[in-house]
């Protein structure tokens, strides 16, 4: 795949990931298209504490992707990747540090637990 059309397939999948959080009853945007740079997030959420990286590869380097967004992500946001490959769902990962956090942030901010 060329070099443009992997861009335009990353972009598609990140208005994918935004369109999932919409869906879920949260304010989601790509990230990159209004903050731009290097540590912006692909996709946005607001009022969760997370920094999202979007992956749509065939062959991911897992441990690449999650030290990317660690890296990237600021002080008290839990760095989430989310992925797929063709023809398949969506899958997210995270460190269990991060994963800590998250639940204890939504225990204490009394934030939407989503479908019972």
């Amino acid at each position: 795949m060329s070099g443009r059309m992997s861009r335009q397939k990353g972009k598609r999948f990140e208005r994918e990931v935004a369109a999932l959080f919409r869906a879920a009853g949260y304010d989601a945007i790509r990230g990159v298209q209004y903050e731009g740079g290097s540590e912006s997030p692909d996709v946005r959420v607001k009022g969760l504490p997370i920094h999202i990286e979007a992956k749509a590869v065939e062959s991911l380097n897992i441990w690449a992707a999650l030290a990317q967004a660690q890296g990237d992500a600021a002080v008290g946001k839990a760095a989430v990747v989310v992925f797929k490959r063709n023809r398949s769902g969506v899958n997210v990962a995270m460190s269990w540090e991060d994963f800590d956090f998250l639940m204890k942030w939504q225990y204490d901010n009394g934030t939407k637990t989503g479908a019972a």
